[in-house]
């Protein structure tokens, strides 16, 4: 009879929410870099950006390398796709310089003259050295959109060392990583 009873008492009590499993929530991380760019000569000419593009590991999940193998930190995941806050610390970017008549996405502007698109090589805690260093690295290429002209192309990588080994430390290492290379790839686009 206890045999029965003890696990129909269990039961009933973790029926009622007394006993819950432990959870643990995941948390989840935004990015805020600091656009810091000098105004350009302005020109008549508009720019179509468009998504960069990322390897299909680089979702929400934050990542970290170690030993030539990636990792995700467990319960730690960004609010937004990387490429998407890229793209948009970039656009932001550009955008401050002045430069061009009209800066945004590409399919939002009708009939650009230049167009830059890119690829999101790297977003990823490096553990490898120590200190742990974000990396935010971007290839990026200026084209003529009616035109067969590469203008400008580059790829541009910024390491930033954590304040300290923890996941909650690399968001604002993160910032200034992809601050780091929007800042200079507005730079470098606004003199082209």
């Amino acid at each position: 009879m206890r045999r029965v009873l003890i696990p129909l008492l269990l039961g009933v009590v973790a029926a009622m929410g007394c006993i819950r499993p432990s959870v643990t929530p995941t948390v989840r991380y935004t990015l805020t870099p600091e656009i810091a760019v000098a105004q350009a000569p302005p020109t008549e000419r508009s720019l179509g950006i468009r998504r960069l593009r990322a390897s299909a590991l680089y979702r929400t999940p934050i990542l970290y390398a170690q030993n030539h193998q990636i990792h995700p930190y467990p319960f730690s995941e960004w609010a937004m796709n990387p490429e998407d806050m890229v793209t948009r610390a970039i656009t932001d970017a550009i955008s401050a310089t002045g430069r061009f008549r009209d800066v945004g996405d590409a399919s939002n502007i009708n009939r650009p003259e230049l167009m830059l698109v890119g690829e999101l090589r790297r977003f990823e805690a490096d553990r490898d050295g120590n200190p742990v260093e974000a990396v935010c690295e971007v290839r990026l290429e200026l084209r003529e959109t009616f035109g067969t002209n590469l203008l400008w192309a580059k790829t541009l990588t910024a390491r930033v060392p954590l304040t300290e080994d923890r996941v909650a430390a690399l968001p604002s290492a993160m910032s200034q990583a992809v601050a780091q290379v929007a800042n200079m790839a507005a730079r470098e686009i606004a003199t082209h």
